[in-house]
């Protein structure tokens, strides 16, 4: 009796170690199929733009731009004079870079084995369907500034241009000091390109940027701005300015669009990928972090 139990037990664990890499890992078979042609889309009235601008602001919480503290001012404004449309997106778990940027341009549900994927420096260049895959096959020119994790889930090939910033240059004790370089070159390196794209390249029809100080910022000092070297040093939060300058960032490209190319419509996406929880950290599932 007692030996049969034990087999039942070990039965058990087998089902249950099985039912948990089918279900929770998700793994996945096969390539997903493309993307219909053009002849064989619905028909009906669909807004054609010349030009797409997609701007990723990593980890950008809901509240950083809807919240009644929220400092990103212009991006409000647009809001409520009706020149921006606002959505609430809700993250899938693992939320993490690399699966959400697979859901975001290729509709692919994240898994967490994707959660390891992330941490893997070396190239991914995923080879499922998606919109840069099908907009890089039909002819269009696209430029990528930013989080080098897109480097590494589709291939250079794809992109006129690229200035990649490695993802994982993140280094909390950087706080001691006033440069910060984490929170801040990240992004200065995107930025540092976006008047050169719109007033003397202007060959693109897709600008894809992606920001990395805020995500960096919520390592460090937590969401609201609170860090465990409050006590010890005279510290401002960084997270606040950082807001201000990523709605700088809108306001610039919002305007040098009209002012450069005013006679091509143009789509202006802006979108975190993740949330992020008070502490700053994110992968999980909770409200914050989704």
């Amino acid at each position: 009796m007692f030996v049969n139990w034990w087999i039942l037990l070990f039965v058990a664990q087998v089902f249950l170690f099985a039912l948990f890499t089918i279900s929770f890992l998700n793994v996945k078979q096969g390539q997903r199929p493309k993307a219909p042609e053009a002849d064989h889309l619905p028909k009906g009235d669909y807004p054609l733009v010349d030009k797409l601008i997609f701007i990723v602001i990593d980890a950008l919480r809901e509240d950083f731009v809807f919240g009644p503290n929220s400092p990103m001012s212009f991006t409000k404004m647009l809001i409520k004079n009706g020149s921006a449309v606002p959505y609430i997106a809700k993250a899938s778990a693992p939320t993490v870079t690399l699966p959400r940027l697979k859901a975001l341009t290729a509709g692919t549900p994240p898994v967490f084995l994707d959660f390891i994927s992330n941490l893997n420096e070396g190239k991914q260049n995923d080879a499922s369907d998606s919109w840069v895959k099908q907009l890089y096959l039909t002819g269009k020119k696209i430029v990528f500034l930013g989080d080098d994790t897109w480097l590494r889930l589709f291939p250079r090939e794809y992109f006129i241009r690229a200035d990649p910033t490695t993802s994982f240059y993140v280094k909390v004790l950087l706080n001691l000091f006033p440069n910060r370089q984490d929170t801040v070159i990240v992004d200065r390196n995107v930025t540092r390109h976006i008047r050169e794209e719109f007033t003397q390249n202007k060959d693109w029809d897709v600008l894809i940027m992606h920001y990395l100080g805020v995500d960096h910022v919520g390592h460090v000092e937590g969401a609201k701005g609170y860090t465990f070297f409050i006590f010890l040093l005279d510290h401002r939060p960084l997270m606040g300015p950082k807001l201000q300058e990523m709605d700088s960032v809108i306001e610039t490209v919002y305007k040098l669009t009209k002012s450069h190319l005013g006679d091509q419509r143009t789509a202006i996406f802006v979108l975190g990928d993740h949330g992020m929880s008070d502490s700053g950290n994110h992968g999980g599932a909770s409200p914050e972090e989704v």
